[in-house]
């Protein structure tokens, strides 16, 4: 009887926990992981900057993003607060991650340029969002992503 007694307060008790926590998820879909920039197309003027070699990523999770050139040591790793609705992804808010002192807020833009972000919120059309590929423009900019 005491073992029963046992038992059952321990299922209890789990149980009391598991149904205590909530789960957080995410509605990004497809968009949500963790993207390499392959390419940078300049439209006005037909340029093309492969990047394929190059390191920079861009981190989707939940309601942040991250971006940061993982092949450079010390790089800056930067993040977004971003929206992601009827075919347009915007990104504002963004600051730099600075370990043990908290986010700074970014107000030169410069520093994302090298990224495909040129203005402190921008706004990109998505032209394609699938499994294995993101490619996203602007006026100025085209932006080719493949998963990692």
């Amino acid at each position: 009887m005491k073992k029963i007694i046992s038992v059952s307060a321990l299922c209890l008790a789990l149980g009391s926990l598991l149904f205590s926590c909530t789960l957080e998820t995410s509605d990004n879909g497809k968009l949500d992981g963790f993207w390499k920039l392959t390419r940078v197309d300049t439209l006005a003027t037909g340029g093309v900057l492969d990047l394929r070699e190059s390191g920079i990523f861009w981190a989707v999770q939940m309601n942040l993003m991250s971006v940061q050139d993982k092949y450079v040591e010390d790089s800056p790793e930067y993040l977004f607060r971003f929206e992601h609705k009827d075919g347009k992804l915007t990104l504002s808010e963004p600051h730099k991650g600075v370990q043990y002192k908290g986010d700074e807020p970014i107000e030169d833009v410069e520093v994302l340029k090298p990224y495909g972000i040129n203005q402190l919120t921008e706004t990109f059309t998505v032209e394609t969002l699938n499994g294995s590929s993101l490619y996203l423009s602007t006026d100025k900019l085209r932006l080719s992503f493949t998963r990692f």
